[in-house]
């Protein structure tokens, strides 16, 4: 298995702790108050942004399975490959919440890292956190975890930056459907 119970528990504690409190700090995004209202009777999440969801789910577990596969076929024990695929979870998570800040317009912008020093402070909590447990020797005896060489982090962070882009991709093109609906809605009602 690529990751042990404990070790998703791992995942689960440090990112709820850290990145989830992050958002609730977040400030309002401007224009919030002039997009319409969701219908009445509607679902909370539609079938759109479940949609969404499932998709990054699958981006964020393809790429931690992914880095378990490949830090194996390296040749590295399993103990490695799973603090590497714990590493590339907490990280991958990350990575979206940086694409989370803007929801309608890009986050490749320095602007993702203004406006909410909660975002900085957790981030850096989330890294050192994932060193303590890939670094301290009571940490690899709790979680059966090991430490990483710099090479062991080259894959967890290439992925992470894969998973934003990927997300912004899947944002722009968002973004220019809605705004085909709006054009064709535009010319139906005229």
């Amino acid at each position: 298995m690529p990751l042990t119970p404990v070790q998703v528990l791992w995942v689960n504690m440090v990112t709820a702790v850290t990145l989830s409190l992050a958002l609730a700090y977040e400030p309002a995004e401007p224009g919030i108050m002039r997009r319409p209202p969701r219908g009445s009777g509607g679902s909370i999440v539609g079938g759109r942004e479940l949609g969404f969801v499932l998709l990054l789910s699958l981006l964020i577990g393809g790429a931690t399975l992914a880095v378990f596969g490949i830090s194996l076929a390296s040749g590295n024990d399993l103990a490695v490959a799973r603090t590497e695929a714990v590493t590339m979870l907490a990280l991958g998570q990350l990575a979206y919440l940086l694409n989370c800040r803007f929801l309608t317009r890009s986050s490749l912008t320095f602007d993702v890292f203004r406006g909410n020093p909660a975002i900085g402070w957790s981030a850096l909590a989330l890294i050192v956190l994932q060193l303590v447990y890939a670094y301290a020797p009571f940490m690899n005896s709790l979680f059966g975890s090991e430490p990483l060489t710099i090479t062991g982090w080259l894959l967890p962070i290439a992925f992470s930056i894969g998973i934003f882009l990927a997300v912004e991709v899947l944002k722009a093109m968002r973004r220019a459907g809605d705004k085909s609906a709006d054009t064709a809605t535009l010319y139906a009602n005229a």
